[in-house]
């Protein structure tokens, strides 16, 4: 495994010698350094078993105690492969940052790893005034101008520089420009509104007296009758009742399926029928007589042999005509439910439109007045 083999070339940085951390020497006797290389130890052994969390927490208490690049380069590894994106993509930034004497290989891959993790990422791309310090959901990313794009996990995110903040949506896979305009010179001074131009007053002409204008009398109104139903007594229309129909659909159904059952059964008897006939056929040969009418008159050898060839013959006989029976009865179901259907008393056929009485009121006409058909 390749990133096995980066794991395995930097446990140099706790071999056994003398190295100076953070300003300070400490030697490989040292407590911090012993418990670091065991912790960076137990990390290898997790991420070949592919224990990649066990692996990060690991690394994470390794880095804790020894700050250095092969420490950082595995905990990116580890966070990578463990879902970790964010965190991977701070680690593998880190390490490409403060890492001065990568080989071609090493960089290679932290640079593949940090692909990768972006790939889960969304990335802000912050412009804002020079001198504006820049956080995104709380947590300090710089002072502008920033010189490179922000990693944040895919959803909403605040930006905020200095006084000025505004809500965005990262995608993952996507870098996202965020501009903060710098502030306006005239913008920050108030300017008072001018005050509106006095206007004269106008002449209001004189208003002429409103004129009365009786409304014209209404004509009478006559409700008119409702449209007659449509008949609805096609060869195709829905009958009356629908009871007879779906009994016959059931006994069609029923039929079917007995038909079906029985002949099921006679093609058994039937495959019985012939392994007793094959059977009588074998022994009567195997005895030196002839198979044929030997059923007619059985010897005694043969009594109960043909007794049952016979029950089969007769069994194969009753289903095919049980069959027979139940296939008639389900097609004359249908044929009736079909019948009933196409030629039953339809739904609304028959019914005519009823005359209607209806009041005359107005002008010179009072009384009552007769609408409908015949």
């Amino acid at each position: 495994m390749r990133t096995r083999g980066i794991a395995a070339a930097f446990l140099v940085v706790f071999a056994p010698t003398t190295f100076s951390v953070a300003g300070y020497a400490q030697t490989a006797d040292d407590p911090v350094v012993k418990a670091a290389r065991a912790r960076f130890d137990e990390g290898v052994t997790f991420f070949d078993k592919k224990q990649y969390e066990n692996a990060r927490a690991a690394f994470l208490q390794a880095y804790a105690l020894r700050k250095h690049p092969a420490v950082l380069i595995n905990l990116a590894q580890s966070s990578l492969r463990s879902g970790h994106f964010l965190e991977a993509a701070r680690s593998f930034v880190q390490y490409l940052h403060e890492s001065s004497s990568l080989t071609t290989t090493q960089q290679a891959e932290a640079e593949k790893g940090l692909a990768e993790a972006r790939l889960k990422l969304g990335r802000l791309e912050v412009s804002a005034p020079a001198g504006a310090e820049v956080f995104v959901d709380g947590e300090h990313v710089g002072t502008a101008p920033l010189t490179e794009s922000v990693d944040v996990d895919p959803g909403s995110h605040t930006v905020k520089a200095n006084a000025d903040s505004t809500s965005v949506v990262a995608v993952a896979g996507q870098v996202l420009p965020v501009k903060f305009a710098p502030p306006s010179a005239e913008a920050a001074i108030p300017t008072a509104p001018a005050p509106p131009p006095p206007v004269a007053p106008a002449e209001t002409p004189p208003v002429p007296p409103p004129r009365v204008v009786l409304p014209p009398e209404p004509p009478p109104s006559v409700e008119a009758p409702p449209p007659p139903k449509a008949s609805r007594s096609g060869l195709f229309a829905r009958p009356a009742t629908m009871i007879p129909f779906w009994i016959g659909i059931g006994v069609g159904v029923a039929g079917g399926a007995t038909a079906v059952a029985f002949l099921i059964f006679r093609g058994q008897a039937n495959t019985s029928y012939q392994n007793q006939e094959n059977a009588i056929m074998m022994g009567a040969k195997q005895h030196g007589l002839s198979s044929a009418g030997i059923c007619v008159q059985p010897p005694a050898l043969f009594v109960a042999a043909c007794s049952s060839l016979a029950g089969d013959q007769s069994n194969v006989n009753a289903d095919a005509t049980a069959g027979n029976v139940a296939l008639g009865v389900g097609i004359a179901g249908l044929v009736g439910a079909v019948g009933w259907y196409l030629f039953a008393p339809k739904a609304g056929a028959g019914e005519s439109s009823a005359a209607t009485l209806l009041p005359m009121v107005g002008r010179n006409m009072n009384g009552l007045s007769y609408a409908g058909t015949f």
